[in-house]
């Protein structure tokens, strides 16, 4: 009874961002659309390509997950929107300092 394993400590860490990996041309066009149809659609402004890198993950998550609910999106749309959310990523603050 001597014998006794000490097992490491999980280490707290607070996420501080997250990773949304789109690999495919299909990923991109279908986070785009989201972005646009969750939107107002008599704005002119919309989303493109470019403006992915600048935009804030959870605004992208938050209209994904409303295009989950749109009526209009085939189930085949709302299948890859749910591939996309499920692929995403928490980013540990010690991940960026290291």
């Amino acid at each position: 009874m001597s014998n006794i394993l000490r097992f490491p400590t999980k280490k707290k860490w607070e996420p501080t961002g997250y990773r949304i990996n789109l690999y495919t041309e299909e990923d991109i066009y279908i986070v785009l659309l989201c972005l646009n149809i969750s939107d107002d659609l008599d704005e002119p402004q919309k989303w493109v390509r470019k403006d992915l890198r600048t935009l804030e993950p959870e605004f992208v998550i938050d209209k994904m997950s409303t295009c989950l609910d749109n009526q209009v999106l085939s189930d085949a749309c709302k299948k890859s929107i749910r591939k996309i959310i499920n692929s995403i990523e928490v980013i540990p603050l010690s991940a960026l300092h290291n």
